[in-house]
């Protein structure tokens, strides 16, 4: 290494035929774990159609099997949780120094390791000051370039395969007698890592803006995010994270200033680009990661007090716990005040308060009294229990980001990207269709 200080690695690799689960591996630098979250690295495999969809002789399309694609895949080495949406940063001292890849899970054929100096993504405004001189023969006048969902060329998973809805009236295609496929994505396409990929022919060089038709109507009061890769590069920060809030129906999401609610614009070559999706946990990592550690907190605080009283305290002994042990009772006042800021944390992100949060709000006020009346500590030690089992059952809920994909939209930068709506009328006359 040619100076000391903080290197990304990028893992240049290959799968290899298997059981069809993803590759798993151990980092050490100089023969020591750098820190936790680097015995936990997942490679994924490449995933595709195998063959065209099929129609029978009633009209009914046919789901092609999936197949994996053995094709060399560059990736950097990141968490596998999520919770952190750049590459980790490995120390390296300068000179000699030695990496050690152990395998846990899954063969795997490894080209090459590279270090990489550490470079933050780029704001937008440093990303658009890089491209605006740039030629551009973008006709205004064209149509829309529309990417349905269910023609995704590559996936991270098998089961992201293309699947049908008849529940909108606005779905592409739209067929409420015959199995048509007509979005991609739904319930297995929630963990942090997964991705789909499309490709697209953009006809001329020039400025575009990028609109994904998606609907999350899995879980009232939360966010579900997508990271955007063009041609495997997330172009500028503020698309690392583009969020779905919940809705019943299908919504266009372009993403744009918040501020000016003006549209990001995206400058493409003429050709062939590839335009991915990854879940990540955008601003909710924070606080599912915050939430982690209160849980561990609480369980060590619960652990203390277990020993003095046992499982089940006798009601008719004062044992004075705030006495015995006033390190834990003054952090039960300090972790309420926490879990109020996580509460207030995650209504501001979503916009509302929701039932996967509820556990929080329940601990916190629980631990408020107990600060203000210690008595209550063995008068609600059970409950106690059960609500930090709770909230670490809740964590689980947070960190799924379930989404469909209806169809993504390239338009010409300066028009006002259109998706269909269903009014009244369109509504009925789907519900009639549909009985």
């Amino acid at each position: 290494v040619p100076e000391e200080g903080f290197y990304n690695l990028e893992f240049t690799y290959i799968a290899t035929p298997s059981r069809n689960v993803n590759m798993e591996r151990i980092i050490k630098i100089n023969g020591v774990l750098p820190f936790t979250g680097a015995d936990i690295l997942t490679f994924r495999r490449l995933w595709k159609d195998q063959g065209s969809i099929r129609t029978d002789n009633q009209g009914r399309q046919i789901r092609p099997q999936q197949t994996e694609v053995f094709q060399w895949q560059s990736s950097m080495v990141k968490s596998d949780s999520g919770y952190e949406t750049e590459p980790y940063k490995f120390y390296f001292a300068k000179g000699k120094n030695t990496i050690t890849v152990e395998a846990t899970n899954e063969p795997m054929v490894l080209s090459a390791v590279d270090l990489k100096a550490v470079k933050k993504v780029a704001s937008y405004s440093e990303y658009y000051a890089s491209v605006k001189n740039k030629s551009s023969n973008t006709n205004k006048d064209m149509e829309p370039i529309v990417i349905q969902g269910e023609t995704s060329t590559l996936r991270s998973d098998p089961s992201l395969f293309a699947r049908y809805d008849r529940s909108s009236p606005v779905s592409q295609p739209y067929d409420v007698a015959h199995t048509v496929f007509n979005y991609i994505g739904g319930e297995p396409w929630k963990t942090p890592g997964q991705w789909i990929e499309w490709e697209m022919e953009v006809p001329e060089d020039g400025f575009y803006q990028i609109s994904v038709q998606g609907r999350q109507l899995y879980q009232r009061g939360y966010v579900s995010a997508r990271s955007l890769y063009i041609d495997g590069v997330i172009p500028f920060e503020e698309v690392s994270s583009i969020e779905f809030r919940y809705t019943s129906d299908w919504n266009l999401v372009t993403p744009s200033n918040p501020e000016t609610k003006e549209p990001y614009q995206f400058y493409l070559s003429k050709g062939k680009h590839s335009i991915r999706l990854e879940v990540t946990l955008g601003k909710m990592g924070d606080i599912i990661s915050e939430l982690e550690d209160s849980v561990f907190r609480l369980s060590s605080i619960y652990r203390t007090i277990l020993v003095l009283t046992g499982s089940i305290p006798d009601t008719y002994r004062d044992y004075e716990i705030h006495k015995v042990y006033p390190e834990e009772y003054e952090a039960m006042n300090i972790e309420s005040k926490r879990l109020y800021k996580m509460v207030d944390d995650f209504a501001a992100i979503t916009g509302q308060k929701s039932d996967l949060i509820a556990s929080a709000q329940t601990l916190a006020v629980e631990l408020e009294q107990f600060y203000k009346h210690p008595n209550k500590i063995t008068e609600s030690f059970t409950t106690f229990r059960a609500n930090i089992t709770s909230l670490g059952a809740s964590l689980l809920n947070l960190a799924e980001g379930k989404l469909d994909i209806d169809f993504i939209m390239l338009t010409p930068a300066g028009e006002k990207p259109k998706g269909p709506k269903a009014n009244g009328i369109t509504k009925i006359v789907h519900e009639i269709r549909s009985f």
